[in-house]
């Protein structure tokens, strides 16, 4: 075997390693560009418990983070984990969003199941907070349109979710 074997299989070789890098440095490329990215969203916090008012008397309470994402030509999603609390009771932690709408005044979030309505700054702090708030007593406590069965809770329980105004990516 002469020299010129040699360096034509290395030849051969660096040239089926290089085409091989640069097949999977353009799939890793093409697959990272593809990728969904989030054109808008907010986020915010949901605070629930059993007593059915904001205040006192509670044997369950959770305080959860919410996000809503919206993708371009894609889907739009709410979603709550929980932060502290005396464990998990929401049952339904991911909800696919048909559309949203954000007004000055209020956001209206629509699922196939339910319309939730959350009223801007409706607490008076001076925030720009969307705020939507359950009691099943309705004294007081009634913000926007929202209930807890929509998470999977009971509509015994006292409910309160608040994002922030939508930000576009």
């Amino acid at each position: 075997m002469g020299g010129a074997d040699i360096i034509a299989r290395k030849g051969r070789l660096l040239l089926i390693v290089s085409v091989a890098v640069v097949t999977l440095l353009f799939v890793s490329i093409s697959l990272w560009m593809l990728r969904p990215i989030p054109d808008a969203g907010s986020s915010g916090t949901m605070f629930a418990n059993d007593s059915g008012q904001s205040h006192g008397g509670f044997e369950w309470a959770g305080e959860y983070d919410v996000s809503l994402e919206s993708y371009f030509h894609g889907p739009r999603t709410l979603t709550v984990s929980l932060r502290i609390g005396l464990g998990d009771q929401v049952q339904i932690h991911s909800v696919d969003l048909q559309s949203w709408e954000g007004g000055y005044d209020d956001l209206t979030l629509v699922s196939d199941h339910w319309t939730m309505v959350l009223e801007r700054n409706a607490n008076g702090s001076g925030s720009n907070d969307y705020v939507a708030e359950w009691s099943p007593s309705g004294i007081g406590e009634g913000i926007g349109q929202v209930r807890p069965s929509w998470f999977g809770l009971p509509d015994t329980y006292y409910l309160r979710i608040e994002l922030e105004a939508i930000g576009v990516y």
